[in-house]
């Protein structure tokens, strides 16, 4: 289920980049149908005998396959850019609904539910009583539809996904039966205990190059979440976004950073570029004039992070140096 907090926090952007990289899979899968076509063309003519007859049967089922894969993934590709607008639509109205809210004069919980701790109501004139229950009440309706309606898009798209995922897909984001939609993209990598969930390997000695104790304590957090899935505003203990990874791994220190990255690069300080060190955080835009993303920095020498990089994602070492579009800056929370 998808919660008022996930929602509200929720960057939509990522879903259609889930579905741009199930088209490029599909498109993948479809070629290589294509190529086994040529295949079985070339079997038919070139062989004669038990063995090509044995071939062309093996190349035109796999060519069957592939072809209902291709079509399957495009599939999915079209019910995630269908949750792409409705979650979209969905997390602009959570955001419209806690703002008349607030403008009211009432509160509104982290799960969602709207409160009048400045007796609002009560203190009104008689007469306008009514009519500021009724918007409490209107207000809290428009919240508890938006959650439902994104809860029902991640159930389709799940649905979808578990149709096309070996054994029925990933494990669930929240640990029990339901699964949920941030869970999954191709290449997305093994999320199993303690898998590297894809990206680059963990190098043996990965902290033996922090440069003090709190360094290595902020690498030691982050490293011990690999594998564990990404999802939109969560700041664990199982999921994590990019922003909720740096948030809780600086928590270890003693390090206390907003649940956003372009508030984590607003907070600073600032490190000049190639002087970053490992346990410095690293930004990027993402192509946009605003930070969209952040990471840990590894192995400056190498140009190394753990990220949690992005929707159907998992905790992962990445290279921040060939990051698409190239990186920000670096700051140092908290480092002697």
């Amino acid at each position: 289920m998808v919660t008022f907090s996930q929602l509200l926090n929720a960057q939509p952007g990522k879903l259609k980049d889930s579905a741009d990289a199930w088209d490029k899979w599909s498109a993948a899968v479809n070629d290589h149908a294509n190529r086994l076509v040529a295949a079985h063309d070339k079997v038919s003519t070139k062989w004669d005998g038990a063995a090509s007859e044995q071939a062309r049967t093996l190349v035109a089922d796999a060519h069957l396959q592939a072809s209902a894969s291709s079509k399957s993934l495009s599939q999915v590709k079209t019910v995630l850019n269908s949750a792409f607008t409705t979650f979209s639509q969905a997390h602009n109205d959570l955001i419209t609904a806690s703002d008349q809210a607030v403008n009211v004069g009432f509160s509104v919980t982290g799960e969602g539910q709207i409160t009048d701790p400045d007796n609002v109501i009560g203190r009104a004139p008689g007469d306008q009583r009514a009519q500021l229950s009724q918007t409490k009440t209107n207000i809290q309706n428009s919240i508890d539809k938006a959650v439902r309606t994104a809860t029902a898009a991640d159930g389709q798209v799940a649905a979808a996904l578990r149709s096309v995922m070996p054994g029925g897909g990933p494990r669930s984001a929240n640990g029990g039966g339901d699964t949920e939609l941030a869970d999954f993209s191709p290449g997305g990598g093994s999320p199993g205990g303690g898998g590297s969930g894809g990206g680059l390997p963990m190098p043996p000695d990965a902290l033996n190059n922090a440069p003090n104790p709190r360094a290595r304590a902020v690498l030691a957090y982050a490293f011990a979440q690999r594998g564990d899935p990404y999802v939109f505003g969560a700041a664990g203990p199982n999921t994590f976004d990019c922003s909720g990874l740096t948030l809780k791994a600086y928590e270890a220190i003693g390090v206390h950073l907003p649940h956003s990255a372009a508030l984590q690069w607003a907070q600073g300080p600032r490190i000049p570029d190639g002087q970053e060190q490992p346990g410095d955080l690293v930004f990027f835009t993402e192509g946009t004039s605003t930070v969209q993303h952040v990471g840990i920095v590894q192995d400056p020498v190498k140009g190394t992070m753990i990220v949690a990089p992005h929707t159907g994602s998992y905790v992962q070492i990445q290279s921040y140096k060939n990051f698409p579009g190239g990186y920000l800056g670096f700051t140092r929370p908290g480092m002697p």
